[in-house]
């Protein structure tokens, strides 16, 4: 018998590297876990494309299908409430209710075509608006518009009023207006209160009819008998009006008496400043006066809004300030006197809000040098970014360093004066050429240069020359002259007669430009 030799089983996973052809044996625990990620990142890849389609699907389709279907039903039930006079059961459904009571109530289309016409009177039109008023709710005030074929007296006899009664106040608005001139869709507002003699019929107590000019004519019923008639001109429909103001607390009380913005308020209150003292000149009977330009309203329908203030005249104990808005030699607005003398007169000793002076103008002993020497400005002492305000209006000179002064800035205010600010920290927005104001911030506080601390180096320059900042005020006053004197006292003059054509000053009135 031949022997069969038996090949003994392999139970390991790896096939034996002795047996097993290189085709079997190239598919290795490795190969496998890359087949198997392969086919997570593809599965993967599916799941989120089927996720974001499914989710696309119901937010295109089925909401917006769900919502249509909801809204349908939730109209056909608001239809059946209004048919059936039945108010709506939430606050949430009072708006829909309203649309809906208007859609039950249009005439279908083909209806309308071969409906007959049908016309009422004026009287009847008024009367069935007016309707829902029950006679006993006076006073009340109705909301009227002019239609086609209706008059004032027509209205005022279909809403109630005694004929008699409608009559007279007809007659009394004929000083101001005449009420034949009514045009169609003119608003009226009337208020009614009850006839004294008649108990069923009213009485006109007030009545307001606003014309296309923008201006309104009021009547009111006086107690003594018959009306009182005026023509009342819309503030807002001219484009500059006066403001009249009398001091009984403080100005700005009577500023806003005087229906003076408080933006306005404010601007004088600086220009005023060089001048007046206002926390010890300011007394009861003072008054402050205006004349101001509006902002046009959008669409070019009247004016409203603050847009400046072209004359001011403050009156204290009897002496009137009067300050004029013009431009000045730089074309940028400024104030002026009368005679067209800038009002700004003097440079602001301190352009930083230090609380000490930690050199003065004169000799001294240098801090870092160690020897006497003439110092020729003053120090004030201050911490590092303390705002550095100009002393005056005028153009920047030089910005930049400078030996011993650090950083620095030299400000022309005019052929006389100059000043100048050392040892700065950082500059604020200017550049050499550029115009500043007085209070405006340059630049901020450091210790630039040859300094011990943080302190602001400042000095006033006369005719080139340093002189002390502390010693005196500086004349700064400038005047117009030539062309701009001219213009500006022929603005004057249009401002003053402006001003005289506006009666009764204890109340703002309107003057068109």
């Amino acid at each position: 018998m031949r022997k069969v030799s038996v090949k003994p089983i392999v139970i390991s996973p790896v096939p034996s590297a002795t047996t097993a052809p290189a085709s079997v044996r190239a598919m290795s625990v490795k190969r496998l876990g890359r087949l198997r990620l392969n086919w997570f990142v593809i599965g993967s890849v599916f799941g989120v494309g089927l996720s974001f389609f499914l989710n696309f699907f119901i937010g295109v389709v089925v909401v917006p299908s769900y919502h249509a279907v909801v809204a349908k039903v939730s109209d056909v039930h608001m239809v059946e409430m209004a048919t059936s006079s039945t108010p709506p059961a939430t606050n949430d459904d009072t708006e829909r209710y309203a649309e809906a009571v208007e859609l039950a109530s249009m005439t279908p289309a083909d209806e309308t075509a071969t409906a007959e016409p049908t016309t009422d009177t004026p009287q009847q039109a008024v009367a069935a608006a007016s309707a829902t008023v029950p006679p006993t709710a006076y006073p009340v005030t109705l909301a009227l518009q002019v239609t086609k074929g209706s008059t004032l007296l027509d209205m005022l006899i279909a809403n109630h009023v005694e004929t008699g009664d409608a009559h007279a106040v007809v007659t009394a608005l004929q000083s101001k207006f005449n009420p034949q001139k009514l045009s169609i869709g003119q608003k009226i507002s009337v208020t009614l209160q009850r006839h004294e003699k008649i108990g069923d019929a009213a009485a006109v107590k007030e009545l307001a009819i606003r014309l296309p000019n923008l201006s309104t004519i009021e009547l009111q019923r006086m107690q003594a008998g018959g009306f009182s008639v005026a023509a009342m001109e819309d503030i807002s429909a001219a484009k500059s009006f006066r403001g009249f103001g009398k001091v009984r607390s403080s100005l700005l009380q009577a500023g806003a008496d005087g229906h003076i913005p408080a933006a306005a308020m404010q601007e004088l209150l600086k220009a005023y400043a060089y001048d007046v003292d206002f926390q010890r000149e300011i007394h009861p009977g003072d008054t402050i006066e205006v004349l101001m330009d509006r902002k046009p309203n959008k669409g070019g329908a009247g004016f409203s809004g603050y847009a400046g203030i072209r004359y001011a005249a403050l009156t204290l104990k009897g002496k009137k300030h009067e300050i004029f808005r013009a431009k000045d030699a730089y074309g940028e607005l400024a104030w002026f006197d009368g005679k067209g003398n800038s009002i700004k007169k003097s440079l602001l000793r301190t352009p930083v809000d230090a609380v000490h002076i930690t050199s003065g103008f004169g000799m001294r002993t240098h801090p870092i040098m160690g020897y006497t020497k003439f110092h020729k400005g003053v120090d004030f002492g201050a911490p590092t970014g303390t705002p550095i305000m100009a002393a005056g209006d005028g153009t920047i000179e030089f910005k930049g360093w400078r030996n011993g002064y650090g950083n620095f800035v030299i400000i022309k205010h005019n052929t006389k004066y100059e000043t100048a600010y050392g040892h700065i920290s950082r500059f604020g927005h200017i550049s050499v050429g550029s115009r500043v104001k007085q209070g405006q911030v340059i630049a901020y506080v450091g210790m630039t240069g040859m300094a011990t601390g943080p302190h602001l180096h400042y000095e006033v320059r006369e005719n080139e020359t340093q002189v002390n900042p502390t010693a005196k005020q500086f004349n700064m006053a400038s005047g117009l002259t030539g062309k701009q004197l001219a213009a500006f006292m022929a603005n004057k003059k249009t401002a003053m007669a402006e001003l005289a054509s506006m009666s009764n000053p204890t109340n703002p009135q309107v003057a068109s430009r």
